[in-house]
């Protein structure tokens, strides 16, 4: 659910969406870090709702928050997980994309 959560954020936040980003232009942003806190029991058939914040935003890697929450405001799960923005030609880290970081400091949490 969160991988779909990071997938539709940049749909929204970039014009060629995250197929475009990965297939077109070439760059990654695997996993370096992750930290689960799991809260309460979520069961088959709940509505939940997932939020997602920015953390933090440094200069080849961000830092999100992406969160579980029930309909009636119980905190499920919370996930922070660090990306690194990678070339897919290289497979080196690299800056965090021009388009990408204005995007990331214009964005609104999902």
């Amino acid at each position: 659910m969160f991988n779909n959560l990071i997938e539709r954020w940049f749909d929204e936040l970039l014009p060629e969406g995250f197929a475009g980003y990965i297939l077109d232009q070439r760059f990654g942003l695997p996993t370096v870090h992750l930290e689960a806190d799991f809260k309460a029991i979520s069961r088959m058939g709940d509505d939940v709702q997932l939020e997602l914040q920015v953390e933090r935003i440094g200069s080849k890697s961000l830092t999100l928050c992406q969160r579980c929450i029930s309909l009636d405001g119980e905190l499920r799960m919370q996930v922070t997980q660090t990306y690194v923005t990678t070339s897919l030609i290289t497979h080196q880290a690299i800056p965090i994309p021009d388009a990408l970081y204005s995007a990331l400091t214009q964005q609104q949490p999902v």
